[in-house]
């Protein structure tokens, strides 16, 4: 009588307690028909059925928060950054009420002629303007500046404080002063063209947010810093549209006052998560900036 291995299906003699192949323990499974190792008796078993291969799943990927969320999550934990900007509003509401207040006072001793009805809103209206724009840019430049710095700070994990930020832009006051310059001059003109103007104006003050950047990141000059934006928003768009995308909007939301205490800083913030990714220095005061890195190339299609 021959006994078939289970395992390999090898025949055995009928008194083999082992697979002379394998090795495989051969016993009595069933009493019944004479069945030993699970077959009976004088028949072959059954081959047995190669393992289906498993199909390889990999390990899900971890979720890779978008540069938006980032700097979202480094303002929520940052909400000192609303500070300087807070600063600002007021310090514009109280030039705006004494420049107006002095043009006010004007008009009603009769220095104008006659105190003509037609003239009057029209000199009160180009005097403020003359008087408190320059006020209002330069301010707005500065506090900018303010801003920026204490957001790199803040993105690059250090201590930030306003007199710590002020500190640095007033040692870099003739910068600060030109892109407050600059950002005057240029939503000036762009104020004059009807209907989109707000917008273009919107659109501008996200290059100056990308310039004040790399001005206090790469500790370079503002003519610098101005003509390397360009470089750096066209980057921007080739690589990272969505980016771009909420830089805008964000840019866009600081027309609005009260809002533009959160959207101004989360401009500052995005535009530098963006430049860490991209290989720019961490400069702070207190480092010696590196060699200014070009900004990456446009993807390949």
């Amino acid at each position: 009588m021959t006994k078939y291995c289970t395992k390999c299906g090898a025949a055995n003699t009928d008194d083999a307690r082992f697979c002379s192949a394998c090795g495989n323990p051969l016993t009595l499974t069933s009493q019944q028909g004479g069945s030993w190792g699970g077959q009976p008796q004088g028949q072959a078993p059954s081959q047995p059925q190669p393992a289906q291969p498993t199909q390889y799943q990999p390990p899900p990927q971890a979720y890779q928060q978008s540069r938006a969320e980032r700097a979202l999550n480094i303002f929520t934990k940052n909400l000192g950054l609303i500070l300087p900007v807070l600063i600002l509003f007021i310090a514009d509401l109280i030039v705006g009420a004494i420049v107006g207040a002095i043009v006010l006072i004007t008009v009603l001793h009769g220095v104008l002629t006659a105190g003509s009805v037609v003239y009057t809103p029209i000199f009160f209206g180009g005097a403020f303007a003359f008087v408190f724009g320059p006020v209002f840019w330069l301010l707005t430049g500065i506090f900018l500046s303010i801003v920026v710095v204490e957001a790199r700070n803040a993105a690059s994990s250090q201590g930030y404080s306003l007199s710590q930020a002020w500190g640095e832009v007033r040692s870099r006051l003739s910068d600060a002063i030109i892109m407050a310059v600059v950002l005057g001059v240029v939503n000036t003109l762009l104020g004059i063209i009807p209907f989109i103007g707000w917008l273009l104006e919107s659109l501008f003050f996200a290059y100056i947010v990308v310039a004040e950047t790399l001005m206090f990141t790469q500790n370079s000059s503002a003519p610098t810093a101005l003509s390397r934006a360009v470089e750096w928003v066209r980057s921007m768009a080739n690589s990272d549209a969505l980016t771009l995308v909420v830089l805008i909007v964000a840019s866009i939301l600081s027309e609005i006052p009260i809002l533009n205490f959160f959207t101004i800083p989360y401009a500052a913030l995005i535009t530098l998560v963006y430049l860490f990714d991209n290989g720019v220095q961490r400069f702070t005061p207190s480092t010696t900036p590196m060699t200014q890195p070009t900004p990456p190339p446009p993807p390949t299609m």
